[in-house]
């Protein structure tokens, strides 16, 4: 199949993702429409913070020394030996050296989520302006005529036409 110059060979254009992947999108709101509200009990919890956490850190039983003290008979003098915490326990089993226990902090980006969702993100300001701070200035009478009709139209900002310039 042949395309005249200015053709374009997909002419419904690339399929939305939102079409693509619709199955998927469906299945994932189902999920997570059936856990809502555990998921929003969660966020409050990490909102609000107060909450114990512990933080515990493992380590191979053979892996942990302790230092000893021997006592030589013959030479009458103590020397330092390194032997194993647990001898008794095989070599790989896990066993707690460091147990951290503290209370969490309230979560500002938890408490940032919940109020953006419920009353909405606020309004970005943006301000523009010309050269220096200046006013912007746009010599209307080389903007093209759909252009300015659209500016005065409120279809577009004044963004919008210096892009288009």
């Amino acid at each position: 199949m042949t395309f005249k110059p200015g053709q374009s060979g997909n002419p419904k254009g690339r399929p939305r993702t939102s079409d693509t992947h619709a199955g998927a999108i469906t299945k994932a709101e189902k999920r997570i429409a059936d856990h809502l509200p555990g998921l929003i009990d969660n966020m409050l919890h990490l909102a609000n913070g107060g909450y114990e956490r512990i933080e515990e850190e493992w380590e191979p039983a053979g892996n942990i020394y302790r230092d000893d003290y021997e006592f030589d008979l013959a030479s009458g003098k103590t020397r330092k030996v390194r032997v194993r915490t647990y001898p008794d326990k095989p070599v790989d089993e896990l066993v707690l050296v460091r147990r951290k226990r503290s209370i969490a902090d309230k979560d500002q980006a938890a408490n940032k989520y919940l109020i953006d969702r419920i009353i909405g993100k606020p309004t970005e300001r943006k301000e523009v302006t010309g050269a220096d701070g200046g006013p912007i200035e746009i010599d209307w009478l080389a903007v093209p005529e759909e252009i300015r009709d659209a500016f005065i139209e409120g279809k577009l900002s004044i963004e919008d036409v210096r892009s288009r310039l």
